[in-house]
């Protein structure tokens, strides 16, 4: 999904698909008022730019690069893996703060506005906008909450499932992707039957997403032969880490992590390699990415410190020696944190 550039905040790019204007200007001019119109199409921009500025915002905090896209489904603020799950779960909430914020905000200016110059509201269209503002953020931020894939809030609730069931993956997945296209059929009856046709368009594609990824889940009981066949592979990996053949080992470790074979206690050996083998061998980024989901130990934590540094991210590192650096012996911390400065 692409758009063009409209300018940047704070160094974070922020650009815009035409289609988001194309769905701003359907919106905004159904009821006939161009007035109305356009100030809908303002605060529709500036409240789905507060939004994404709020992850774009807390994903710089960790030194991932965020841009941000406007399209016409809504935002959308890419940025590289964070360095950990209580990073990934900041930038993902920072965005709803955000607009829950401006919602407050505006709600709050309101009723300010009803005591000391009611005037204002109801003769100019200084009330219009910020009843705008207000239901605008508020009514969207809020059901962005909803436990749904792939809302913030369903990333929330995959977060919190996968935390209270870290050795049942799959029926992690089954919990966050049932509940999501439960809540999403609902969702489309409730877009549907209150005219809401936008609501029920977005539900159904959530709805799709998530029943597909259910059906994945429902299939995911390995046979005891690919299931002998992925451990073969893993222990090749292992093997090939071992001889120093480092590429072959993360390449190894990786076809055996999206095989079926793996129960959860392979899968993170699967991890650990992919760690230790990326960053020896160079492959920084991935090193990185999967440390989060690696069992902590010195080794891993080492190495992915050592793949931070080498990608220049100073942020990252810190964030991560404070938050592992334990697993790390004495002089082996000091010795990192000599480095960060």
């Amino acid at each position: 999904m692409t758009g063009f550039h409209l300018f940047n905040v704070g160094g974070i790019p922020v650009s815009m698909s035409p289609w988001f204007a194309v769905f701003v200007a359907y919106v905004g001019l159904r009821n006939g008022d161009l007035l109305w119109g356009a100030m809908f199409g303002v605060v529709v921009f500036v409240s789905l730019l507060v939004h994404e500025l709020g992850h774009a915002l807390m994903a710089r905090r960790y030194g991932l690069n965020p841009a941000i896209l406007l399209h016409g489904l809504g935002g959308l603020t890419s940025h590289r893996s964070a360095p950990n799950r209580r990073a990934d779960v900041l930038v993902v909430a920072a965005g709803p703060a955000a607009g829950l914020s401006l919602g407050f905000v505006s709600l709050g200016l309101i009723v300010g506005a009803s005591l000391a110059a009611p005037e204002l509201l109801e003769s100019t269209r200084l009330g219009e906008v910020l009843y705008l503002l207000a239901s605008v953020n508020l009514f969207w931020n809020v059901l962005n909450l909803a436990p749904m894939i792939p809302l913030d809030g369903g990333k929330l609730f995959e977060h919190l499932v996968r935390r209270l069931m870290p050795k049942k993956p799959v029926l992690a997945m089954k919990i966050v992707h049932g509940v999501g296209t439960g809540l999403a059929g609902l969702a489309v009856v409730w877009g549907l039957t209150s005219g809401m046709f936008f609501l029920a368009l977005m539900a159904g594609f959530a709805g799709f997403t998530n029943f597909q990824a259910l059906r994945t889940a429902m299939s995911a009981t390995p046979s005891r032969a690919v299931q002998a066949a992925t451990r073969s592979v893993l222990s090749d990996a292992i093997a090939a880490l071992s001889r120093g053949e480092h590429r072959e080992a993360a390449r190894l470790a990786h076809l055996a992590r999206t095989e079926a074979g793996l129960d959860e206690k392979g899968q993170l050996r699967a991890r650990e390699v992919i760690v230790l083998a990326s960053s020896r061998a160079g492959l920084h980024d991935d090193a990185v990415r999967f440390f989060r989901l690696a069992p902590k130990t010195a080794e891993t934590v080492e190495a992915a410190l050592t793949s931070a540094l080498a990608m220049h991210d100073v942020a990252g590192a810190r964030a991560l020696l404070a938050e592992h650096g334990g697993a790390l012996p004495a002089d082996r911390r000091e010795g990192f944190a000599a480095r960060m400065g």
